[in-house]
C-alpha cells in the first residue's frame, strides 16, 4: 500500500497526544503517480467482488456481507495485537467514535441501500448512479482547504461520468420491463441516491483521517476492519434469520464454499483492497482520489468477461477509453501549472 518506512516515521513522530484533523491540503504532485497506482491494486482488488453474488446465488446480501466483514474484523485484530501499545496513547474517544460511525454508514448501510437500489429499481439504474462517485466527491469537497476549483475538474469529470453512462446505456434500453409498481421503482432510485451520498461522504471524512498523518495506512484499515467486524457480528443473527425465512436447504458443501468465498474476498479486497485504497487517499487530493473509482469499474467489467467467457464490445471498449481517459485528464489537471 505504501512504503514502510515512510508511514512508519510518520507515525513516530506522534508523540504527543493527536490533535484533531486539520484543513486538507493539495498532495504533491510527486506522490500523485504512487497514489494512483495504489488507487488502481485497489480497484483490481474490489473488483472481485462482482464475482461473489454469482458464486454464491443462494445466500442473501447481508449474510455474504457480514460474513465477509466478520472474517475482515477477526484478520484485524490479529494485524492490530502487536501495533496495540505504539497506537493506544493516540487513539481517542472521537476516533473511536469516527471509525464505528464510518464502518456502519461506509460498509454496512451503503451495501444495504445499494442491495435496495438493485432489488427495487434493477441492477443497471443502480450501477448508473452509484458510479456518479466522481462527480459527487469533489462537488462535496469544493468547500475545503486546497480543493481543486470545479472548472478545472469538470472536462475529467464529465468525460468518466460519460464513461459509466455509456457501459451501462445498453442494459437500460434494452432489458425488460419488470413487472414493479411505481413507488418501489422511485424508491430503488432514491436508495442509490442515498448510497451515492453515503459513500462520497464515507470517502472525504476517511480522507480527513488518513492525511491529518496520524495513522499510518495499515493502521486506520486495521482498526476499520475491526469496526466493521462489531457491526457484522450484531448483524449476523438477522442474516441467519433472513437465510432461514428464503426456505432454502443448503448442504454442508454449501456452507464450506460460502466461507471459503468470503474468506477470500475478506483478504483480497477487504484486507488488502482497503490498505491499498486508504494509502492513495493519503497520496491523493480528494478531487483526484475520486476520479480513482474507476478502476473498481473496469477491473470488475474485466472480471466480468473471464467469467462470462467473451470479450469486450465495441460499446464497452470505449467507456472503458473514456474513464481511463478522464482519470488521466484529472492527473494532469492536478500537476503544479509551469510559469
Amino acid at each position: 500500500m505504501q512504503p514502510t518506512s515512510t508511514d512508519g516515521n510518520r507515525a513516530s513522530t506522534a508523540s504527543s497526544p493527536p490533535a484533531a484533523p486539520g484543513p486538507l491540503h493539495l498532495a504533491p504532485a510527486t506522490n500523485i503517480p504512487r497514489g494512483v497506482a495504489y488507487a488502481a491494486v485497489a480497484g483490481a482488488c474490489w473488483g472481485s467482488m462482482l464475482l461473489v453474488p454469482a458464486l454464491l446465488p443462494d445466500f442473501n446480501p447481508l449474510a455474504i456481507t457480514s460474513a465477509r466483514f466478520m472474517l475482515y474484523g477477526l484478520m484485524s485484530i490479529f494485524i492490530l495485537a502487536p501495533l496495540v501499545r505504539k497506537l493506544a496513547p493516540r487513539v481517542t474517544r472521537a476516533d473511536l467514535g469516527a471509525l464505528m460511525y464510518l464502518g456502519l454508514t461506509g460498509s454496512i448501510l451503503y451495501l444495504v441501500l445499494m442491495a435496495t437500489g438493485v432489488q427495487w429499481a434493477g441492477m443497471a439504474i443502480t450501477t448508473l448512479i452509484i458510479g456518479m462517485v466522481p462527480l459527487a466527491m469533489p462537488i462535496m469537497n469544493r468547500k475545503q482547504a486546497g480543493a481543486l476549483p470545479l472548472r478545472r475538474l469538470l472536462g475529467p469529470m464529465l468525460t468518466v461520468c460519460a464513461g459509466i453512462v455509456l457501459i451501462n446505456a445498453h442494459e437500460l434500453l434494452t432489458a425488460e420491463e419488470a413487472a414493479r409498481p411505481v413507488w418501489r421503482v422511485l424508491g430503488g432510485v432514491a436508495a442509490a441516491f442515498a448510497a451515492l451520498v453515503i459513500w462520497s461522504h464515507y470517502a472525504i471524512r476517511n480522507a480527513h483521517y488518513l492525511q491529518s498523518g496520524r495513522f499510518t495506512a495499515l493502521e486506520w484499515s486495521s482498526m476499520s476492519g475491526v469496526a466493521v467486524g462489531i457491526w457484522s457480528v450484531l448483524l449476523w443473527p438477522l442474516a441467519l434469520w433472513w437465510q432461514a425465512r428464503s426456505g432454502q436447504q443448503l448442504d454442508a458443501g454449501r456452507w464450506q464454499m460460502f466461507w471459503l468465498v468470503n474468506l477470500a474476498v475478506s483478504i483480497l479486497a477487504s484486507l488488502f483492497g482497503n490498505w491499498m485504497w486508504n494509502a492513495a487517499t493519503r497520496l491523493l487530493p480528494i478531487s483526484l482520489s475520486g476520479q480513482m473509482i474507476v478502476f473498481e469499474t473496469l477491473f470488475a467489467l474485466s472480471y466480468s468477461f473471464i467469467y462470462l467467457q467473451r470479450g469486450p464490445n465495441w460499446q464497452e471498449l470505449t467507456a472503458a477509453a473514456l474513464m481511463i481517459g478522464g482519470v488521466c485528464w484529472a492527473v494532469q489537471r492536478h500537476q503544479p501549472e509551469n510559469h
